[in-house]
């Protein structure tokens, strides 16, 4: 009993599964004839080559700025003596804007450093005209030197050398030993008394001793002599050697002192910031314009005390309006300097500023968590004053830089194109009706349109895929 009810089990199983396969290779059938039917009612869509604009742009904000922008600043302290101009008024480069009391003490400090600088510049010329002049004296110098030299070689002494001839020398040596003999007879004599003493034995002493003398002076040089003569000529020599170094050098520069004039270059250097810092001293109590702007601010009137180097008037040059612009990074790889850039301020929304890149600033800036912008300058083009001085500072703005223009060119929609890489493209051209693989060159695209710079003709059709384009 039990093993027919598992051979019923297991045919029963058997079934079940055979079913199950017959009703899954229904259904995948019918999937595969209705995924089939689909493909089948898809319509492949076409576009005509055309002419058109392509215009690649960095978009962002700015705001109008001074191009140029200087404070001005008395050097001195004082009294201010006359402001001559306005906030707002237009000034040319050069005019007078203020002033300050009582400059003589500055003329005084001008005309004092003047004074020194053409005197240390005659030194200097002294130096490089006197040339002949000062070979003539190193000459001269020279020939002094050698003259002290040869006295002072003439006159040296040694110790075995005679300072009187022989004859002399034998002549004092004869006297001395005769009055040495007479010396010694008048010791011998037996006569003891003072008197004795005093009128013969003390005089011959005397002249004995007179006689010594004499003769050892004639004879030679004493030690101290020896040394004084050879301390002389050693000094003589070092003082020839030095007049004719000095005469080699100037007669290889044409007769200038090479140390004389480098120190006198220097002082005429040194004389000469002395004198340009009293000057702009001068000058810089008299507040002008340092080119053609517009006074942005004055801080102070007649009457009022002034301190040196506080700021005491602004100019802005306002001939060239600038742009500060704001660009998000994403688009850095589209701003360059000389680019065109269109400029709409939000004041004068119906009219549109044409500028150039001048600047781009070499860091980015962060606004808020992780948003960061490149910024730079655009300078506008105006050819009306009046409406140049009609832009206040300070306008906010919306940018436009171009990063690339090509217009009336031939362009295909985006769709069309087939990616092949490395920057190689091609299109299926509709050759009598049947889409064939043609290979392009592709110029400038944005999002929608590329520029077709060779392989089609305004007029051929292309595909686009799956994808209907308007």
């Amino acid at each position: 009993m039990k093993n027919k009810l598992k051979s019923k089990f297991f045919y029963g199983a058997i079934a079940l599964v055979i079913i199950l396969i017959i009703v899954a290779a229904v259904v995948w059938q019918g999937r595969s004839a209705s995924e089939e039917a689909a493909m089948d009612d898809a319509t492949t869509y076409t576009a005509t080559v055309e002419k058109g604009d392509i215009i690649l742009s960095a978009t962002g904000t700015g705001e109008l700025i001074t191009s140029r922008e200087i404070n001005l600043s008395f050097t001195a302290d004082g009294i201010v003596d006359a402001v001559n101009v306005l906030v707002g008024e237009s000034v040319e480069e050069g005019e007078a804007l203020a002033e300050i009391r009582d400059k003589s003490s500055l003329v005084t400090k001008v005309n004092a450093a003047k004074i020194e600088l053409d005197n240390v510049k005659q030194t200097l010329e002294d130096v490089q005209n006197n040339g002949a002049s000062a070979i003539a004296e190193a000459q001269l110098a020279v020939a002094d030197a050698q003259e002290a030299y040869d006295e002072a070689y003439k006159g040296q002494k040694s110790s075995d050398a005679l300072r009187c001839d022989e004859d002399a020398v034998d002549a004092y040596y004869n006297t001395y030993i005769r009055l040495l003999q007479v010396y010694n007879g008048l010791v011998k004599e037996e006569n003891s008394s003072e008197e004795y003493y005093i009128n013969y034995v003390l005089p011959a002493k005397q002249d004995k001793d007179q006689a010594y003398a004499t003769y050892v002076y004639c004879a030679g040089y004493t030690e101290a002599e020896v040394m004084s003569s050879q301390a002389t000529l050693t000094i003589a020599k070092a003082a020839l050697e030095k007049a004719k170094e000095e005469l080699e050098k100037l007669v290889e520069n044409d007769g200038i002192d090479e140390d004389a004039l480098l120190e006198a270059q220097n002082i005429v250097e040194l004389k000469t910031i002395a004198y340009e810092e009293a000057q702009s001293n001068l000058d810089g109590a008299t507040l002008t314009a340092p080119f053609k702007g517009v006074i942005m601010s004055v801080d102070d009137v007649a009457g009022d005390a002034v301190e040196e180097g506080k700021t005491f008037i602004t100019v802005a040059e306002m001939d060239k309006p600038t742009v500060q612009f704001y660009v998000d990074e994403t688009d850095l790889d589209m701003v360059f300097v000389g680019e065109d850039a269109e400029v709409v301020f939000d004041a004068f929304p119906s009219k549109t500023y044409i500028g150039t890149v001048i600047q781009i600033d070499p860091s980015l800036q962060s606004y808020g968590a992780g948003y960061q912008v490149l910024t730079g300058l655009i300078e506008l083009t105006l050819t009306d004053v009046e409406e140049n001085n009609s832009l206040p500072i300070g306008l906010t703005c919306s940018v436009d830089i171009i990063g690339g223009k090509s217009e009336n060119t031939i362009i295909v929609p985006i769709e069309a194109l087939r990616d092949l890489g490395d920057d190689t493209y091609s299109v299926f051209k509709l050759v009598n009706g049947e889409p064939t693989f043609t290979m392009i060159e592709v110029g400038l695209m944005d999002y929608s349109y590329a520029e077709i710079l060779s392989g089609l003709n305004v007029g051929d059709v292309v595909t686009t895929g799956i994808v209907e384009v308007n």
